[in-house]
């Protein structure tokens, strides 16, 4: 028998990741508002969407390794190397190793984003000077305004209070 870690978001467990931002917002879209796509086109016609009118919230994530704090445009703890469609957004998670991996996206223009989106794919987009990725246990998350949380694709939060993330 193998041993997964799993997200806490306040009392929901997710397997794969949890995110607020940018991320939520597509997902959202995605979910509620697109009929006549399917598979992966989905999210690439969602995040185009949701780009024209996203403004990036103001953030505080509190980590096991320090703080951020300032304009992002999503933070997501993944504890799986995939989310939305295949892309790869913390391409070292294991899902049993103890550990979440943190991907904190800076605030970023409509052009850099677009820009960088197809490198999420391939899982290139780490290197980029605006996201950063930190191990962790924990992350506890403060938004400047409401925006719901999504794990695993489905709504488990919405709120601007902190949101706990941690394995097990």
């Amino acid at each position: 028998m193998r041993r997964l870690d799993l997200v806490r978001v306040e009392e929901t467990f997710c397997i794969g990741y949890a995110g607020v931002g940018f991320d939520s917002e597509v997902t959202r879209f995605a979910n509620e508002e697109v009929k006549r796509l399917r598979g992966p086109l989905v999210y690439v016609y969602a995040v185009l969407h949701t780009l024209a009118t996203f403004k990036p919230p103001a953030m505080r994530v509190v980590h096991d390794a320090g703080t951020f704090e300032g304009r992002a445009m999503f933070a997501v703890v993944a504890n799986l190397p995939r989310f939305g469609g295949g892309m790869r957004i913390a391409p070292a998670a294991l899902p049993d190793d103890g550990w979440l991996d943190l991907v904190i996206v800076r605030e970023l223009s409509r052009l850099r984003l677009l820009a960088v989106f197809p490198k999420v794919y391939r899982g290139t987009h780490v290197t980029h000077p605006e996201i950063q990725i930190f191990r962790t246990r924990r992350a506890e998350i403060t938004l400047d305004r409401e925006m719901t949380l999504y794990g695993g694709g489905e709504p488990v939060a919405t709120h601007a209070a902190a949101s706990r993330s941690s394995p097990r």
